[in-house]
């Protein structure tokens, strides 16, 4: 009986992560529906996914960040990118919580900081250095450097959410 309620506990939480992701995700992708100081964007689907895998432990966070991907190449052209980016940087949350640091809110910070940056810095290469624009450093310094720092902001906010979820339907 004790199986039964565990397992429809867990069947709730993950529908919960992945209404979540989704919610995320149009926030995130959807133009005028969350505020964008300065023009500058937000990514909040890293954050979740680093967050849900530091939580959802093994192969459902690994899938949970895969989907988190996938739902980021709908709407951009990243061809695959970002649904394999956020399966390696879920993959490697889950491990360092598993292995190396404990779960709270400093270590998601960290996590989830050098995440969205190494992201950053992927995509302003491949986009814009690669690519020989000159003005390559501006946008760097202008957009996507702000936009970490914006993105950053509500770390804490998704890590209490998710938090919240985990803790209610264990």
């Amino acid at each position: 009986m004790n199986y039964v309620i565990e397992n429809k506990n867990a069947i709730i939480r993950r529908v919960l992560f992945v209404l979540i992701l989704l919610v995320t995700a149009a926030l995130q992708g959807t133009a005028g529906l969350f505020p964008t100081p300065g023009n500058i964007g937000v990514f909040l689907l890293i954050p979740a996914a680093v967050i849900i895998s530091m939580f959802e432990r093994g192969i459902p966070g690994l899938l949970l960040g895969t989907f988190a991907g996938l739902l980021w190449d709908t709407y951009t052209t990243g061809f695959g990118f970002n649904a394999i980016y956020m399966t390696i940087i879920a993959f490697g949350a889950w491990g360092l919580i598993h292995y190396l640091m404990r779960n709270n809110l400093s270590t998601a910070m960290l996590i989830c900081s050098v995440s969205l940056l190494l992201y950053i810095l992927l995509y302003w290469l491949w986009n814009y250095v690669f690519k020989g624009y000159g003005t390559a450093w501006q946008v760097l310094i202008k957009y996507y450097l702000p936009t970490f720092l914006y993105s950053v902001v509500f770390i804490p906010l998704i890590y209490l959410l998710i938090r919240t979820v985990m803790k209610n339907f264990r």
